[in-house]
Formats: structure tokens, C-alpha cells, sequence
């Protein structure tokens, strides 16, 4: 039987809403206004809204700010 959706992609969603997602909220990380995002994606304003992620922007700042953990003692030297 073949497989469909996340099974044939490697474990991610490709289709038109996934790419929707990813382009509407990279023009919210552009700093591109609202009505333009809106013109840009062909989409109204509630749409818009759904499809925005800003937490996504933020949370990986966060992560970069977080300290590497020093993991050289995990590095066994062979006997």
C-alpha cells in the first residue's frame, strides 16, 4: 500500500497549507505590515491571523541565547 502525507516526506507535512503557514509567517519576520501580508498571500485578514506564527520568531531567539553544554566529557579517550 503507499504511503501518504507525513510517511513519504520524512516525518513533515508538504502541502499547500504547510507552505501557507511558513510564508505568511516569514513575511510577519520581515516586519511586512498586515494589509501587505494580506495582499502578499491573497488572503484576508482573519486568514491571515490564523496563519501567522509569531511565537516561532521567538522561541528560537530564546534558544540561541541558551548556553552550549559543554559535552567533552562525554568523549572517552580508547584504552
Amino acid at each position: 500500500m503507499p504511503r501518504k502525507g507525513k510517511e513519504t516526506n520524512g516525518g513533515r507535512v508538504l502541502d499547500f497549507h504547510s507552505f501557507r503557514h511558513t510564508y505568511i509567517s516569514n513575511l510577519e519576520r520581515a516586519d511586512v505590515t498586515d494589509g501587505l501580508r494580506g495582499q502578499l498571500s491573497r488572503a484576508t485578514a482573519q486568514v491571515v491571523e490564523r496563519y501567522t506564527h509569531r511565537e516561532l520568531g521567538r522561541l528560537a531567539e530564546v534558544a540561541q541565547r541558551l548556553p552550549t553544554p559543554d559535552l567533552s566529557a562525554l568523549k572517552k579517550k580508547p584504552a
